[in-house]
C-alpha cells in the first residue's frame, strides 16, 4: 500500500491540438493500447473493491498482465444527482498479453 504522502493524482481533459501549457498545467499525449475495463455504479466506500476485483480476481486468469501505461478512470455522472448517490465510473487498467 502506498503511503498517502506518496500518492499522486493526475486530472486530464481533451484539449484542441496546439493548446499551450502554462504554470503547473502540461500537455501530454497518452499512448494507445489495450485496457481491461469495468463500468461500475458504487457508493464511495465500495470504490476500492472494484479495483481489487479487476486486479486480483479478473487479471490472474485473463492471459494478460499489467502494462506500464497509466490506469484511468472516467467519471460518467455526478453522484450528487444520482438517486442513490452512486458514482458511475469506468475503470481502465492498461494490459498486455502474457
Amino acid at each position: 500500500m502506498t503511503p498517502a504522502a506518496k500518492q499522486r493524482l493526475e486530472v486530464a481533459l481533451v484539449v484542441p491540438a496546439g493548446t499551450a501549457p502554462g504554470g503547473e498545467i502540461g500537455v501530454r499525449t497518452l499512448e494507445g493500447g489495450l485496457y481491461a475495463t469495468a463500468q461500475v455504479r458504487v457508493q464511495l466506500q465500495d470504490y476500492a473493491a472494484q479495483w481489487d476485483a479487476l486486479v486480483a480476481d479478473w487479471l490472474p486468469g485473463s492471459g494478460y498482465q499489467p502494462d506500464h501505461r497509466p490506469a484511468m478512470e472516467f467519471y460518467l455522472n455526478n453522484p450528487e444527482t444520482d438517486p442513490e448517490g452512486r458514482y458511475h465510473i469506468e475503470i481502465c487498467l492498461p494490459v498486455r498479453p502474457l
